[in-house]
């Protein structure tokens, strides 16, 4: 009994940790969930999150908007492949979120990739309603196990926030479409995240009790 209780343990804290990865985001929109083994001065070098015994990848990072790590910290990039800004590391501080240091290449004239990339950090600090769909996910997942905590998952991960709900700071930055497009894109982002986080440690929690319940019997 001890052995099978232990075995679920781990398996419990491997579904939580799961989540936590590298993110590479591409702009065209889409995700790579990697390990960062390396940054060039012409692409980011990375692993498979899924394999990181395998062979190591490489993503020109003109490519590339942002990078963010599994512990927090993001680093972002313009159209030429230059970082331009950085943002601290959850585990520095608990406003890591709002603390971010700006280091704009001398050569950047992209006024609006700036406010591109303004809308995704200013997404990554104020948008916050996304809760409620992660608190939803989590119970069904919880209640139900994954099977049924698959479709408020897949449901809530794939739409956008509803514009009463991103909390954006200003009016006039929102009013302007490059800004618009960062923050609704990170938003959503952010709320996917949220909800397949809590998936994950919903159906690891659920089917940990039903294993055991059924070796009680």
């Amino acid at each position: 009994m001890k052995k099978h209780v232990l075995t679920l343990l781990i398996f419990l804290v491997t579904a939580v940790m799961s989540v936590a990865q590298d993110i590479i985001t591409k702009r065209d929109g889409s995700e790579i969930p990697a390990k960062v083994t390396e940054i060039t001065n012409q692409e980011i070098k990375y692993k498979r999150w899924d394999n990181q015994n395998g062979p190591v990848y490489g993503v020109d990072k003109k490519e590339v908007l942002f990078v963010k790590y599994e512990n927090g910290a993001k680093d972002i990039f313009d159209t030429q492949g230059a970082l331009i800004s950085t943002v601290a590391p959850t585990n520095v501080n608990p406003d890591a979120s709002a603390a971010v240091i700006i280091a704009v290449s001398p050569s950047t004239n992209v006024a609006k990739e700036d406010l591109f990339l303004k809308g995704t950090q200013d997404a990554e600090r104020y948008y916050s309603r996304h809760a409620g769909a992660g608190t939803w996910t989590l119970l069904t997942s919880l209640l139900f196990n994954g099977l049924f905590g698959l479709i408020p998952a897949v449901a809530c991960s794939s739409t956008a926030p509803k514009m009463h709900n991103l909390g954006y700071p200003d009016q006039r930055l929102m009013d302007d479409q490059r800004y618009a497009e960062g923050y609704i894109l990170q938003a959503k982002r952010k709320k996917s995240r949220k909800v397949w986080t809590n998936f994950a440690i919903g159906t690891a929690i659920s089917t940990a009790y039903l294993v055991i319940a059924s070796q009680q019997k």
